[in-house]
C-alpha cells in the first residue's frame, strides 16, 4: 500500500468509479426507482415496501444514505492521501468500485424495502457508534502507515495499530457494510456483510500482501508474524486502540510501554 509516484490519472479513476455508487443509493433511497427495482427483484410479496424509503421512513433513509455517504467519503480520502491506487490497475478499480461496491450499495438499499422495518434504537445507536470507531481507526492506522513510508526507515512497521495484528485497516474496515447493512433493518444483509468482509481479507486482499510481505522481508516478517495475529486482535489490545493508547506511538518500544 502506498507504493509508487503519485498518479493523477489513477487518483482521479478511482475517486469517479466510486461515484455511482454513491449516486445508486440516493435514487434507490429517494425516488420510486427503488421500490420500483426492489419489486423487480423480490416480486409482489405482502411485506415489501412500496413507496420510496424516504417517503415512509426518511430518517431510516437518511442512515443509510449518511452511512454510505460517509464511507465513500473515506474511500476518496485514502486514494488522494496514501492508498495503492498507484499501483493498482484500472481493471482492479472497475471491479471494486463498479462491482464489489455497487453490490453493496443494491444490497443495502434492496433489503431496506424487503425487509420494510425500522431498526430498533438499540440497533441505530449500536451500529452508529461501531461504524463512526471503525471508521476513525481505520483512517488512525492508514494514516500510522503513511506516515512511516515517509519517514523511510526501513523494514517493517511493527509498532502502534500494527502490533496488534497485521493487518489492522483490513480489520476496521470489516464493520463498515454490516453496520450501514443494519440499518436496512436486514439480518441476513448484515450477517452476509460480516462474512463477506472477513472472508475476502483472509482468501484474497490480506493473503495477497502477506505472500508480497514474506517475499520482500523474509526471517524479519516471519518473526512479525509469530507475535502479531494476522487479523483479530487480542482482546486487551483491541481495548487499548479503542482508548487511542496506539494513537501517535512512534517505535516498536513505545508501543511496548503502553
Amino acid at each position: 500500500r502506498g507504493q509508487g509516484p503519485i498518479m493523477l490519472f489513477n487518483k482521479a479513476f478511482f475517486t469517479l468509479a466510486d461515484v455511482p455508487a454513491i449516486v445508486v443509493s440516493a435514487l434507490l433511497l429517494f425516488t420510486d426507482r427503488g421500490p420500483n427495482l426492489a419489486s423487480a427483484v423480490f416480486g409482489d410479496i405482502d411485506t415489501l415496501l412500496t413507496e420510496p424509503l424516504a417517503a415512509d421512513r426518511p430518517f431510516q433513509a437518511w442512515l443509510i444514505f449518511g452511512g454510505i455517504t460517509l464511507y465513500f467519503l473515506k474511500v476518496f480520502f485514502w486514494s488522494w492521501t496514501y492508498s495503492h491506487s498507484n499501483t493498482v490497475g484500472v481493471g482492479s478499480a472497475i471491479f471494486v468500485a463498479l462491482g464489489y461496491h455497487l453490490f453493496v450499495v443494491l444490497s443495502i438499499c434492496l433489503a431496506a424495502y424487503q425487509a420494510n422495518r425500522m431498526p430498533t434504537t438499540w440497533e441505530i445507536a449500536n451500529g452508529a457508534a461501531v461504524f463512526c470507531i471503525a471508521l476513525l481507526h481505520e483512517t488512525l492506522a492508514d494514516r500510522e502507515l503513511a506516515d512511516f513510508k515517509k519517514r523511510k526507515t526501513g523494514g517493517l512497521l511493527q509498532y502502534g495499530y500494527h502490533s496488534i495484528c497485521r493487518h489492522p485497516n483490513y480489520f476496521f474496515n470489516t464493520f463498515s457494510f454490516p453496520c450501514i447493512a443494519l440499518m436496512s433493518g436486514s439480518y441476513p444483509v448484515f450477517a452476509l456483510w460480516v462474512f463477506v468482509q472477513v472472508f475476502w481479507a483472509h482468501a484474497q486482499s490480506g493473503v495477497a500482501l502477506e505472500t508480497y510481505m514474506a517475499s520482500k522481508y523474509g526471517a524479519e516478517w516471519e518473526s512479525y508474524c509469530k507475535s502479531v495475529p494476522f487479523f483479530f486482535p487480542k482482546f486487551g489490545d483491541l481495548i487499548n486502540v479503542l482508548i487511542f493508547k496506539h494513537v501517535g506511538v512512534k517505535s516498536t518500544e513505545s508501543t511496548k510501554m503502553n
